[in-house]
């Protein structure tokens, strides 16, 4: 009976044992699985993550070739542009230097000022069209600007009709095999082309320019304006108003060297108001220069003072054949004298301690052919008053 006890223990401890063996393999299997599952998440979640990768890698490239592809593009089409406006033959081709830093804006038939780049240290000539020369162009009359250090140039077509020209010859020589010419086409008229100006940076050639202009006030009754010295080596000056518009240059040619650098120009009766703005575009030192001058006004009390110059003033008849200018205004003014049409001269006397004065224009005896003479009037608290005298035959 013991031995069969013994029996029944042992197969019921192997029993239980088999069972409990069979119990913890499924645990295993189990937690097995799961941590093949979180290793199967993982690996997907970092496949997407390197795809994500790959993708934003792509994205970037794409994007960086798209705006290296448009850079290119933009190059390659100014120098297709370019090199379609070279002159060329079997001989000469376009130089890359010719075209490396070159700008070259559309000009208009109403374009006055014009502005451009080429390398540093090279000179440009523009050469206007002339049937009489074999070449088409007048290359004796050229128009050499100047051109800064750093290869820009500003230039004034004021001179020159573009309205008969279909196009400009524009040149480039220096640190070139050989000059480089370009046929530039005027295109028509157009609104807001009169100033060309250039894309370069040229703000600090621009800003020293304006540190050394002097330009004088401008005043509701200003009829003459005279500037004697705007800027050393000016080339060029031109004058935007509403009323006015875009006037031609300022700038007065002269052989006498105290002349140089001057501008002149005269305006309607009543064309300026107090608070208007004038806008001077100056062309010099191969950069356009723009100063903004507003127009001042007077106060009633000084219209009182003016309204007494004019009537305190007085002007003996002007003899186009006899051209001595004698008159009476107040004490110690000063006067400038000035043909209007054609307006070209003027010259400034000072009245004496009675207001007299008086100035024999024989000289000018032949240049006496206008409708009148402006007199600009100022006395000695800064008071501005002008009238016109008419010239008899």
């Amino acid at each position: 009976m013991r031995n069969k006890s013994i029996v029944a223990s042992f197969a019921s401890v192997m029993v239980v044992a088999i069972v409990a063996g069979c119990g913890n393999d499924g645990e295993t299997n189990e937690t097995n699985q799961n941590h093949d599952g979180e290793n199967e998440t993982a690996d997907q979640e970092l496949d997407s993550e390197m795809k994500e990768n790959q993708e934003e890698e792509k994205h970037s490239e794409s994007v960086n070739n798209d705006s290296d592809n448009e850079n290119e593009s933009e190059e390659e089409r100014n120098e297709a542009y370019y090199e379609s406006l070279a002159v060329t033959d079997d001989t000469r081709e376009v130089a890359p230097e010719a075209i490396e830093h070159l700008e070259l804006p559309g000009i208009h038939e109403n374009t006055r000022i014009y502005n451009g780049t080429v390398s540093p240290g090279q000179m440009v000539r523009f050469v206007f069209p002339d049937d009489e020369h074999e070449s088409g162009f007048n290359y004796q009359n050229a128009l050499d600007p100047h051109v800064s250090d750093e290869g820009h140039f500003s230039v004034s077509f004021s001179n020159y009709d573009l309205n008969d020209m279909e196009q400009i010859r524009f040149i480039v020589s220096g640190f070139l095999p050989q000059e480089q010419a370009f046929d530039l086409p005027i295109h028509p008229e157009e609104e807001g082309m009169a100033y060309i100006p250039s894309e370069a940076d040229t703000e600090e050639l621009e800003a020293a320019v304006q540190e050394e202009v002097e330009l004088d006030d401008i005043y509701e009754n200003t009829r003459f304006y005279h500037v004697q010295h705007v800027v050393e080596d000016v080339d060029a000056v031109h004058l935007e108003h509403p009323e006015i518009g875009f006037s031609e240059d300022l700038n007065l040619p002269a052989a006498d060297v105290e002349l140089e650098n001057t501008i002149s120009t005269s305006f309607d009766e009543n064309v300026l108001t107090a608070g208007d703005t004038l806008t001077f575009y100056i062309v010099a030192k191969g950069v356009t220069t723009l100063v903004e001058k507003d127009v001042q006004g007077w106060t009633d009390e000084e219209w009182a003072v003016i309204n007494t110059i004019k009537n305190e003033t007085s002007i003996d008849e002007i003899v186009a054949t006899e051209p001595i200018i004698v008159g009476k205004t107040v004490p110690h003014a000063s006067i400038t004298i000035t043909n209007l049409n054609p307006r070209n001269f003027n010259t400034t006397i000072e009245a004496d301690e009675e207001g007299q004065f008086e100035m024999d224009l024989s000289g000018s005896r032949d240049e006496m052919d206008g409708e009148a003479i402006l007199f600009s009037i100022v006395d000695e608290e800064g008071h501005l008053a002008t009238m016109e005298v008419p010239v008899q035959e």
